[in-house]
């Protein structure tokens, strides 16, 4: 892994991220990784896909995430094992790094940017917009009514945020918690793709020394 750049890519619902991250895996010629992850931990879990997607949205969702241990009154974990949505998590922490390990890649989400974060090669980006942009966005692309659109953002946020708190311990969509924040909405995808095509470029000469 000592010479592969991984982009991890977080965003906001509604910025562009996912497809600036294509752009970028697509200009690089490199592997793109995203909720297909899911899919590859129910193989490695000999689960259906249908069955690990419920799963990983589970640890989405605050009520249907949380082990009521203390309400029943003995130690969940240690008597039946790891909540399966844990389990499916901890799959997908295994392909984030075989991932890393087998070369340069983009991966959008799964709390990469923590799982590699000892990874010399990781550039760790937020992509983030004005919600007025993420809303027209919305409309524009799946012809939701505005009202529709604030919801779905609001909603799916809502999701991620919870997701990545809970498996990674650190603030969602916080400076604190990445290495660089882009607004697509005041500098343009075009530019935010030429930011991050040339820190790849920067990352791979230092890697290779």
């Amino acid at each position: 892994m000592a010479n592969h750049v991984i982009f991890s890519i977080g965003r906001l619902y509604g910025s562009g991220g996912h497809e600036l991250g294509e752009r970028l895996a697509a200009e690089l010629n490199i592997p793109l990784y995203d909720r297909g992850i899911v899919n590859k931990a129910a193989q490695a879990l000999h689960l259906s896909s249908q069955s690990a997607q419920e799963e990983d949205r589970r640890s989405s969702n605050r009520f249907f995430a949380y082990t009521p241990v203390e309400y029943i009154g003995f130690d969940v974990e240690s008597h039946f094992g790891k909540p399966l949505n844990e389990e499916v998590y901890q799959a997908q922490v295994e392909i984030v790094r075989q991932a890393a390990e087998q070369s340069s890649c983009v991966i959008v989400g799964r709390c990469a940017d923590v799982i590699l974060e000892q990874e010399p090669g990781l550039i760790d980006v937020f992509l983030t917009a004005r919600r007025k942009d993420r809303v027209r966005r919305l409309t524009d692309k799946f012809g939701l009514t505005e009202r529709k659109a604030q919801d779905q953002i609001r909603k799916i946020d809502k999701e991620r945020r919870y997701y990545y708190e809970l498996h990674t311990g650190r603030e969602w969509a916080s400076w604190e918690s990445h290495q660089m924040m882009l607004n697509l909405s005041r500098l343009g995808a075009d530019c935010a793709l030429e930011i991050m095509l040339d820190l790849y470029k920067r990352k791979e000469k230092e890697l290779r020394g």
